[in-house]
């Protein structure tokens, strides 16, 4: 009905009628109930909504699924407005509603109809409040300094090159890392790292914002230029108080370029008196520059820096190749040594090389360096990781020693807090020492990164997802990043996001583990061609010590599937190489008897397992392979009529987890997965079944592994196993249509 319907036969004045048709409107929306359907169908339906999105992560709904919910809620509200409007609903049923009132009562009314409509308000104020909690802002880690911000200490920002030459640029750059290294010198002084200092290369933003961020008191910054006609540089600099903004103290040098270092001592040295610092004679002595020098070599120097820095193979090449081209201009050039060893070293730590290839070129840079300044603390950090590389457990007297040095030369020095956090299986010292790196390094990726991988192990993903986010910020191409958000989402059984930024990983990386990673999700989510592709286009960069793992990879591919000739093939290679070992190998042993098991070969299973003479230990989680031959044996015995012994392994197998889970202070899918096996072995169906569903509701995938081994028999014919079974496969088939969805996207994008 319109508004001149309802005001036809009356008679105001021009006046009245703005209120008259006011008021006319909303008796009528009163008496057809309009405003009580518009209350009614928020309350009643927005708590649907809001329950969906708090349930969202455990029933594994996409954020898609809460949009569509949006648009069907925000769509229906009309609707439910014009339908109240022209219908009725009374004793009678529903009717059109009449001109006046007709007498009729309604279905609902009164108080029945306000306790309804309260009660629902209360219910919508409770959800509200649960979202509240749920989203509130987690402690944060990284994104506020960690400590009170120290008054001796200093930020080096990258000195800007008055010139559009590239060479003029890398100069410049290459100034700064000087300036840098002669600062750290200082044991009296705090020096935010190189990585934090080149992130605000280009950047404008006040002092007072970097300061903050870098948790330092003061900011050095500058400019350079280059005059190339009568090889002479201007280099200005200037000390900031980052607090109060004040421009402390700067200097104009007009020097020749032979005299660039020169120029550095009497920054560093303006810098300290005007910070006051008490240093004695041999500190003094310690933060002069080499004048001898090559100013060439000082910019290939700060190039492999920036390639180190990068962490992948590629610029792992790129930063030997200038670090090499340093030395080979100064060979007296003692952190172009350091930076050419802790590369070498990296390569191992990083898995793109062999320790024998590596460690002789590694150790022939740093005793270069220690023959040239034994006080180095940039080489004692090296060193610390080159030995780290022989025996990366703390069982290595010579790593702590190395560390501790390289702290008591240079307090500032991040990586060498990093690496000290390795020495340790305790997650809270680990988070200690990368907390100290952070406060010295704060926008370093690799920090970052180890941070992230901290509070993953310990289930806090929402914390780890902070930092991705805070990494991309500070450097968007680190492929690290990206590996962060993947190994959350693939723990939280969302393999198609998964996906998605392990290829973005790859994209900056192209390292063969992030292929393998991509290999392995898409054998998970059960796609046979995609996870074959990655294992062909990966093959050839494969290091030759991996291959036995390269094999494992291609057997899950075909297990995955039920290619049950082509995994008969490899299992049986496994077994026989397994069985002519001498005694000694206990990985291989137990990866035999894991592909005796797969086999169904029980007796084989037994012999190989039994020929293991290591102790079952909390060390067996880093290989997945051996803790699944460990069940496997158990089955095995069991299947035998070997009880006793399948008890006591179960036992052990029990006590090992239970380790893990207090380190871990967290149970996470793949511990749920092993308590169902073992539950199943000891008869235990119940416990069983819970131990699967918790399993599957923190994110376990792996549905083939079910599919493909013995276990599959224990529970084959049980209906409740069978409805897990089903769900987890829908899932999974979702997953999948969703990424031939984006790929479809993705080829018919014109962008």
């Amino acid at each position: 009905m319109t508004a001149s319907v309802l005001l036809q036969g009356e008679s105001v004045t021009p006046a009245q009628e703005p209120q008259a048709w006011w008021d006319k409107l909303l008796n009528e929306l009163r008496r057809r109930r309009v405003f009580r359907v518009a209350t009614l169908y928020v309350v009643a339906l927005w708590p649907i909504i809001q329950l969906v999105d708090i349930a969202s992560p455990a029933l594994d709904i996409s954020d898609a699924v809460i949009k569509y919910l949006l648009i069907a809620f925000f769509s229906g509200l009309p609707i439910a407005l014009i339908l109240a409007w022209v219908f009725d609903l009374n004793a009678d049923g529903v009717a059109v509603t009449g001109e006046g009132e007709d007498g009729k009562q309604p279905l609902i009314g009164g108080r029945i109809e306000i306790m309804i409509v309260a009660a629902l308000l209360v219910v919508v104020g409770g959800l509200f409040v649960v979202q509240l909690q749920l989203d509130a802002p987690v402690e944060e880690i990284v994104s506020e300094p960690l400590v009170a911000v120290d008054s001796k200490s200093i930020g080096v920002l990258p000195f800007a090159s008055f010139s559009s030459n590239s060479a003029d640029e890398m100069f410049a750059d290459g100034l700064t890392e000087e300036l840098l290294n002669v600062l750290v010198r200082v044991k009296a002084l705090r020096v935010a790292a190189r990585t934090s200092s080149f992130a605000y290369k280009g950047v404008n933003r006040n002092v007072t914002e970097i300061g903050r961020e870098l948790g330092v008191a003061y900011i050095l910054e500058g400019s350079v230029r280059r005059n190339d006609v009568d090889d002479t540089v201007r280099v200005t600099a200037q000390l900031i108080e980052t607090q109060t903004g004040l421009h402390l103290w700067s200097e104009t040098y007009d020097r020749q370029l032979v005299d660039i270092f020169k120029i550095q001592d009497d920054i560093s040295n303006s810098v300290v008196d005007e910070l006051q610092i008490t240093l004695l004679g041999e500190d003094r002595e310690k933060i002069q520059s080499r004048a001898s020098a090559n100013p060439e070599a000082m910019v290939a120097y700060s190039m492999g820096q920036s390639e180190l820095a990068l962490r992948n193979e590629q610029s792992f090449n790129d930063a030997i190749r200038f670090f090499r081209r340093a030395v080979d201009l100064d060979p007296n050039y003692v952190d172009a040594h350091v930076g050419l060893a802790t590369t070498h070293a990296l390569k191992v730590s990083y898995k793109l090389s062999s320790l024998e290839e590596q460690l002789p070129l590694a150790e022939a840079a740093i005793d270069k360096a220690f023959a040239l300044d034994p006080e180095s603390g940039n080489a004692w950090a090296t060193q610390g990781l080159i030995e780290m590389q022989k025996d990366p457990t703390d069982k290595n007297p010579k790593i702590r020693e190395a560390l501790e040095k390289a702290l008591e030369y240079n307090p500032s020095h991040a990586m060498a807090h990093m690496w000290y956090a390795s020495l340790t299986d305790s997650f809270d010292e680990k988070l200690a020492r990368y907390r100290k790196a952070y406060e010295l390094d704060p926008r370093s990726p690799v920090i970052g990164y180890n941070i992230a991988n901290i509070l993953m192990a310990q289930g806090r993903d929402r914390e780890a997802m902070e930092v991705y986010a805070q990494i991309v910020e500070s450097d968007p191409t680190y492929y690290g990043a990206y590996m962060i958000a993947a190994n959350v989402n693939r723990k939280r059984g969302r393999l198609d996001e998964a996906i998605r930024h392990f290829k973005q990983a790859y994209e900056y990386s192209q390292d063969f583990q992030t292929g393998i990673n991509l290999a392995n999700v898409y054998v998970d989510i059960g796609d046979f061609d995609a996870s074959q592709a990655w294992l062909d286009r990966i093959k050839d960069t494969f290091p030759e010590e991996f291959m036995d793992f390269y094999d494992w990879l291609q057997y899950f591919s075909y297990a995955s599937v039920g290619r049950e000739k082509e995994v008969e093939h490899l299992m049986q290679q496994k077994v026989s190489l397994a069985e002519k070992t001498p005694d000694g190998d206990d990985d291989l042993y137990e990866h035999g008897a894991l592909a005796a098991y797969t086999l169904g070969d029980f007796d084989t299973t037994i012999a190989l397992y039994e020929r293991v003479e290591s102790q079952l230990t909390r060390d067996h989680f880093n290989n997945s392979n051996r803790m699944n031959a460990l069940t496997g044996a158990a089955h095995a015995y069991m299947e035998r009529g070997m009880l006793d012994k399948r008890d006591a392994l179960l036992a052990d197998l029990e006590r090992v987890i239970l380790e893990e889970e207090q380190r871990l202070n967290a149970t996470p899918s793949f511990i749920w997965i092993m308590k169902a096996e073992i539950s199943l072995l000891k008869g235990e169906e119940q416990l069983a079944k819970y131990h699967f569903q918790r399993a599957i509701d923190e994110g376990w995938r792996q549905l083939w592994v079910i599919n493909s081994s013995p276990i599959k028999n224990l529970i084959k014919g049980d209906e409740d196993f069978e409805v897990m079974i089903a769900s987890l496969e829908n899932r999974l088939e979702m997953m999948r249509e969703q990424l031939m969805l984006a790929s479809a996207f993705d080829s018919n994008w014109p962008g």
